[in-house]
């Protein structure tokens, strides 16, 4: 995460502190890249690890996991990969749970909001205080 996404994520668990069971960071899915194996047992494959795509955070709930994205603001690049990081989610981690895509943001326009909700995508916002 960059600097101002861990300033909304920090502003989510201070409004938000029982949210989630666990969170794990940074969580690696994917392929990665081809010229390596995708086995961790070798030092290639743990290299490998390095070229996956990284979900910012995943939260994890007896009753649900919520794959998150934090972002400043809730875009249109938010979403493409909050549904991409959920689905790569499922692919690979195939929960017994409901994986729901989730952005984290500080701001997010009205219109964004509704493609968000139609498209199933959970917000939590977190302004930032004046």
């Amino acid at each position: 995460m960059k600097p101002a996404d861990i300033l909304v994520w920090e502003r989510v668990l201070a409004q938000y502190p029982t949210l989630y069971a666990s969170v794990d960071y940074d969580f690696p899915v994917g392929r990665g890249a081809a010229f390596l194996p995708e086995d961790e047992s070798s030092a290639d494959g743990r290299e490998n690890r390095l070229y996956k795509y990284k979900i910012d955070a995943v939260g994890y709930n007896p009753d649900r996991i919520e794959v998150i994205e934090i972002k400043p603001d809730g875009s249109m690049k938010a979403l493409g990969q909050a549904l991409a990081t959920k689905q790569l989610f499922e692919e690979q981690e195939k929960p017994a749970v409901p994986v729901i895509a989730c952005v984290a943001c500080g701001t997010i326009t009205d219109d964004m909001r509704r493609v968000y909700e139609s498209e199933g995508v959970k917000t939590i916002l977190a302004p930032s205080t004046p």
